[in-house]
């Protein structure tokens, strides 16, 4: 077996961003009101002023994390060999909750996709720096190499973020298959997302994903 024998992607839970900006999204903002308001309503800056878009999780993520980490216990009740999450506080405080006892990798290739996080100047700052979709692609890609390279056969469970683990099924390459019947949907938060060894491809296949709601997961989050 050249790969993982199973990995399981799951969204963080919701972060407080993820509050705000659903909180604005139902008053009907526009895009940059929307973002300034959320950045009014999770008030969280940064030591430059900028708006702090690694925020934690709220409340609610915490009880979505137990939750998700309920439904992983019942559907894959052998574990996990090893566990990997990205280095934002939102994934790392997510998969403490999921596995409490596991060791982790923490690494900045699960960083979520920057084309799409918010770039807007807020209160006369400088935005955030935007990647383009290549280098973001690259990094997922890298990711994926690496889980070749040091995880074969292994049972892998991996916290990351929305666009990032959307991407893997949007854009698959050579080391992941995703058939055409799974069309893609929108991942919410604490989604699970199972990527199996096909022994016949001899590479990942996308099995299954989760699109039901955890607790509290509405459709804007």
């Amino acid at each position: 077996m050249n790969a993982p024998k199973l990995v399981v992607f799951v969204r963080h839970g919701e972060s407080h961003w993820n509050a705000a900006a659903a909180d604005a999204q139902k008053e009907g903002l526009s895009d940059l009101e929307l973002v300034s308001r959320a950045t009014e309503i999770a008030s969280g800056r940064d030591p430059e002023g900028r708006a702090a878009f690694n925020w934690g999780l709220s409340p609610r993520g915490y009880t979505q994390a137990a939750a998700a980490a309920e439904r992983i216990a019942e559907q894959f009740p052998d574990g996990f060999d090893v566990h990997y999450a990205s280095r934002l506080r939102r994934a790392m405080q997510t998969l403490p909750v999921i596995a409490p006892r596991a060791g982790a990798t923490y690494t900045p290739m699960l960083n979520e996709f920057r084309m799409w996080q918010c770039a807007c100047e807020c209160n006369d700052r400088k935005p955030f720096p935007r990647e383009g979709l290549a280098h973001d692609l690259t990094r997922m890609h890298l990711f994926f190499n690496w889980l070749h390279a040091r995880e074969r056969g292994q049972r892998v469970l991996v916290v990351g973020h929305g666009n990032w683990i959307t991407a893997a099924m949007r854009y698959p390459y050579q080391r992941v298959y995703v058939p055409p019947r799974l069309q893609i949907r929108h991942v919410r938060n604490a989604s699970l997302t199972i990527f199996q060894y096909d022994y016949l491809l001899e590479r990942l296949s996308l099995v299954d994903y989760d699109i039901a709601p955890a607790p509290g997961n509405g459709s804007t989050s």
